[in-house]
């Protein structure tokens, strides 16, 4: 694999510091410039800076993407900022020194950071602000823009969260119900629904609480663009319902995709919930996943229930529910987490009354490895597989034993199954052998993905999974003490899509295999803990796969060591940023 020409150019222009006319570059190599310039650490030299905040390369910039990066301050966003108020995506990620301070110089307030990049953007259509520790509700009060159709907040929250104590309170909700909540002793009482209220803002001035994003910013943020199509605001555990019932009154039918992954401050999920779903009934994908996540006499309880005419996705990972909730018959494709001890005829009937299901990703994971929840996991999938099997095209299993039975039937039974994932140590070694036997016609050269961790398996196993994955692309056989240079070799000839490897806890795995991998397919991710590679394998990669982006390569004990300098090197060597 090699680069291409316009990357080819990026790298020479930032090597040998060629900055002076590149401010006349077109829009879209200026913007490809500044991605580079911060993913190869360059943001700091003088030189660059200064180009960075000229008038003549920020003037019609339309996109910011910064990934993972140290260099870019708020200093960085004014200066952009300063010639510029026509950008229409900025996405920033895992950028950890940016704030949204407000100062006051002279009588006169000054934005800082996000404030400073959002403020007057007009045009802004997409806005990506994930994993910013020091995001507040403050950093969302200047975002204003009629062409806004996406926000991603997730993780913008800080860490340790803070213990609220909860005391109980009877709110009266959009003159429909009564709805007896508990809630945070330490917020503001508001009303829950914003309808019972109406949009007078004297009953939304809240202080804004320092340090994560809570429900007085999502509310800032839903008043002022009613236009959000998607909005992703997973692990932003500041939320409570209130934020949920401002979303369903301020976007109503405009939302269609919605994720509320982890958020563990939502009092009552199943109110919440069930008046959003029902008031945005044009939201076509839903995450919720641990949403429910409560008490499991609450989690027993049958009322759970998600509106809309229009639903199609629905992630219900880390609910464990012992009745799955009523859904609209328009979902096709859903996520479930199961644990064995679930109704399971009650969990077919439910799904049987979706007759557009057509894809089941199913995730099993056992309670404890004693001998009855082995067994109860065995038995519910004994008893689902026939049923659901031709829907499941995503498959997770993480229990010590599967027996012949059960996995007969996970070879046999899953026509349409694309990803699978097995953390288990004892298998029937043959019938995993016959899964790919028989070249391109084999079962399991359909799957896309397949991982294995921990499992005691055989050569005879290994060698047929290389001759038979042709479409995989992302693998993992971490921790597999057989695994070794011959099984990459034979992988390479085979399946030269790979992007994605695991080979952690595989000591047995040296330069030649990696080799072997590198020089045929083009990775993209790769983890090589406790393995006997050396610096060569690190040459290797940045000699013939510029297109890394991940690399885990020591465990606890410093297994594989190598040297800043091979690393250095492969970093330079790639296009985007190499996480090490």
């Amino acid at each position: 694999m090699v680069k291409s020409l316009f990357n080819i150019c990026l790298a020479a222009t930032c090597q040998h510091n060629l900055y002076g006319y590149l401010g006349d570059l077109p829009t879209s190599c200026k913007q490809r410039l500044l991605e580079f310039f911060s993913s190869h650490d360059q943001l700091f030299l003088s030189e660059c800076a200064q180009l960075v905040s000229s008038p003549s390369f920020g003037r019609n910039l339309t996109e910011l993407r910064f990934y993972l990066s140290d260099q870019v301050t708020d200093s960085v966003l004014e200066a952009i900022a300063a010639h510029n108020r026509a950008l229409q995506q900025i996405a920033i990620i895992f950028c950890q020194n940016i704030t949204d301070k407000l100062t006051t110089l002279f009588s006169r307030s000054l934005f800082q950071g996000i404030r400073a990049i959002t403020s007057g953007q007009r045009k802004i259509e997409k806005l990506e602000f994930r994993a910013l520790k020091k995001l507040t509700s403050n950093g969302l009060s200047l975002i204003k823009s009629n062409s806004l159709h996406t926000v991603d907040l997730s993780s913008c929250t800080k860490s340790p969260v803070k213990k609220y104590k909860m005391t109980s309170l009877s709110l009266y909700n959009a003159g429909v119900q009564l709805l007896h909540l508990t809630v945070p002793n330490q917020c503001c009482l508001r009303g829950i629904c914003p309808r019972a209220l109406g949009d007078c803002h004297c009953h939304r001035k809240v202080p804004m609480g320092d340090g994560e994003i809570k429900s007085d910013g999502i509310y800032q943020l839903v008043y002022l663009n009613r236009n959000i199509h998607c909005l992703y605001l997973n692990s932003c555990r500041g939320l409570n319902d209130q934020a949920l019932y401002d979303i369903a009154h301020y976007l109503g039918e405009k939302l269609s995709v919605l994720e509320l992954d982890f958020l563990p401050n939502v009092v009552d999920p199943s109110s919440a919930l069930f008046y959003l779903s029902r008031n945005c009934p044009n939201i076509k994908q839903l995450s919720l996943c641990r949403f429910f996540e409560v008490g499991r006499e609450l989690a027993l309880m049958p009322e759970y229930r998600i509106a809309g005419v229009g639903l199609r996705d629905v992630d219900l990972h880390g609910n464990y529910f012992f009745t799955l909730p009523l859904l609209p018959p328009t979902v096709s494709r859903i996520r479930l987490s199961v644990c064995g001890d679930e109704d399971v005829n009650s969990l077919i009937d439910r799904l049987e009354t979706l007759p557009q299901l057509t894809s089941i990703h199913l995730q099993m994971n056992c309670k404890e490895p004693s001998w009855r929840c082995v067994e109860d996991a065995n038995s519910f999938l004994r008893s689902i597989l026939p049923y659901i099997g031709s829907k499941i095209t995503r498959l997770h299993i993480s229990l010590p034993t599967i027996i012949d039975g059960v996995f007969s039937l996970i070879t046999q039974c899953l026509p349409n199954l694309s990803h699978l994932a097995l953390d288990v140590k004892h298998i029937n070694n043959k019938l995993l052998r016959l899964f790919f036997t028989g070249g391109i016609h084999s079962p399991g050269s359909r799957l896309r993905s397949l991982k294995l961790c921990r499992l005691r398996t055989t050569y005879r196993a290994l060698f047929a999974i290389a001759r038979g994955a042709h479409s995989i692309t992302d693998l993992e056989v971490s921790h597999i003490p057989c695994v070794d240079d011959r099984f990459l070799a034979l992988l390479a000839d085979n399946c030269m899509g790979l992007k994605n490897i695991n080979l952690n806890g595989c000591r047995y795995v040296t330069d030649k295999g990696l080799a072997a991998l590198a020089r045929k397919c083009c990775l993209k991710e790769v983890r090589i803990r406790a393995t006997s590679c050396t610096d060569k394998s690190i040459y290797l990669l940045a000699q013939f796969c510029p297109d890394l982006e991940w690399i885990s390569h020591a465990d606890f004990s410093g297994r594989p060591k190598f040297s800043d300098k091979a690393l250095q090197c492969l970093k330079d060597s790639c296009v985007q940023r190499v996480i090490c």
